[in-house]
């Protein structure tokens, strides 16, 4: 916990907040993270260890973290989980081999449809053109000039563009040598050779992949588990259903709609109509990277409200005090001198090291801004009031975009959240015993 030991914080007279001893969790949260998401292999271990699968009733997450609860709310178990993550191809009807292959060609080109195939879109005589442009003349500016001249121009816009522009002057070299060392990479791979039309595409869809892959992927897996009587795999399973089926866990996810400027809970209390796979790609949805989902009106009873929705994890990426007037599995004693708990506890990736990097140029500033406005934070949603209810998991070597990191770093990672878990247990122990 960042080196520091923290202590139960005072919420009310009388009453107070400690650490989550294994029997007292009914609810588990997961923060959006990306390809940090392997770390939760290690926690979901010790998870196991104690048993607290028995008596959790819900799973909340953003992004990765997602997945992650979608996964369990649906009744995988953490071995299948561990399977599915490092063979995805392994499992029944998915048809992928690494989460490299969420990252698609630009052809066919496709946008998100809710609840169906994703539907294909016609290049535009203009569109054509500035392909044609961008390959005769394979300079990364050009490419930032045609986005910013596409209709993307404003204000705020011009003045990211123009520290863009600066950044990639300065850095133009380095750039160039981290996409040689990486040329083998699947998203390199597409980066360098159909750029163009990912560049000429981005005006009207708005990201760079659809994200087809990565929503098929999701449906299969959640069909493999809500099987008909005829053992049929189901399709465009909906929240309502989910709750119904097997394990009969809720499931909470986040989304922004940018359209309203307000987070989205995709739960069976707010989306029952709604399917999961497609809210859970909404959720991982990283801007810019893929092509956000755009849900026209009129509103419609149990689906969200129409808008233009990207990663839950832009506006709420650790979704856990949603769950504070959840029931629990069972009463439990209210008595003024008894700790006050809402059995939520949330598993967070990516902690602000005690010793930050210095942030001195433009590049540095983007990436800070990149990596904390754009792709989001969950340090927002952790006051001093829940602070003792989050177990912080250590990602080093891991990476928001990288998808399939060497086995090395995954088993360190593993590792290292294992630890943290368990300390966090001894801990909730001890102050129970304090009590």
């Amino acid at each position: 916990m960042n080196g520091q030991l923290l202590q139960p914080v005072p919420t009310a007279p009388g009453r107070i907040r400690t650490r989550l001893r294994p029997a007292d969790i009914n609810y588990l949260v997961f923060e959006g993270g990306g390809g940090k998401g392997f770390a939760y292999l290690g926690a979901l271990d010790v998870l196991r260890e104690h048993d607290v699968f028995d008596h959790v009733v819900g799973y909340g997450g953003a992004s990765a973290g997602a997945i992650t609860a979608m996964l369990l709310a649906a009744g995988y178990t953490v071995d299948e989980i561990r399977e599915f993550m490092k063979r995805p191809g392994s499992v029944p009807g998915v048809s992928i081999d690494s989460f490299e292959d969420f990252f698609e060609s630009s052809t066919p080109r496709l946008v998100p449809v809710v609840g169906g195939p994703y539907r294909q879109v016609t290049d535009s005589d203009e569109e054509r053109k500035l392909i044609s442009v961008l390959r005769k003349h394979v300079v990364l500016e050009w490419g930032m000039d045609a986005v910013m001249t596409s209709g993307l121009f404003c204000p705020v816009g011009a003045m990211l563009y123009l520290a863009l522009k600066a950044w990639v002057g300065k850095y133009a070299k380095k750039l160039d040598d981290v996409l040689t060392e990486n040329k083998d990479k699947r998203l390199v791979r597409l980066l360098r050779a159909q750029w163009p039309e990912y560049v000429a595409y981005l005006s009207r869809d708005m990201g760079v992949f659809s994200g087809s892959r990565a929503r098929d992927t999701l449906d299969t897996l959640l069909g493999n588990k809500m099987r008909n009587a005829s053992g049929i795999p189901g399709r465009h399973t909906t929240f309502r259903q989910l709750l119904a089926g097997p394990r009969g866990a809720k499931l909470l996810v986040t989304g922004t709609n940018l359209t309203t400027g307000a987070t989205q809970i995709f739960s069976p209390d707010h989306t029952p109509d709604f399917p999961v796979a497609d809210a859970v790609r909404i959720s991982m949805g990283l801007p810019f990277i893929f092509k956000p989902y755009v849900i026209d009106g009129p509103a419609r009873d149990g689906w969200p409200a129409p808008g233009t929705y990207v990663d839950g994890g832009v506006w709420n990426n650790l979704p856990f005090r949603e769950f504070d007037d959840e029931p629990t599995e069972k009463p439990r004693a209210a008595a003024a001198n008894q700790p006050e708990r809402s059995h939520t506890l949330a598993l967070r990736l990516d902690v602000v090291p005690e010793s930050p990097p210095a942030i001195t140029d433009i590049g540095q500033m983007l990436a800070a801004v990149g990596k904390f406005g754009v792709f989001g934070t969950g340090e927002s949603q952790v006051t001093e009031r829940y602070r003792l209810q989050t177990v912080e998991l250590n990602t080093e070597g891991l990476d928001l975009i990288e998808f399939s990191p060497p086995d090395e770093v995954i088993k360190q990672s593993v590792e290292r959240a294992r630890t943290a878990m368990r300390d966090y247990f001894k801990l909730a122990v001890r102050d129970a015993s304090a009590r």
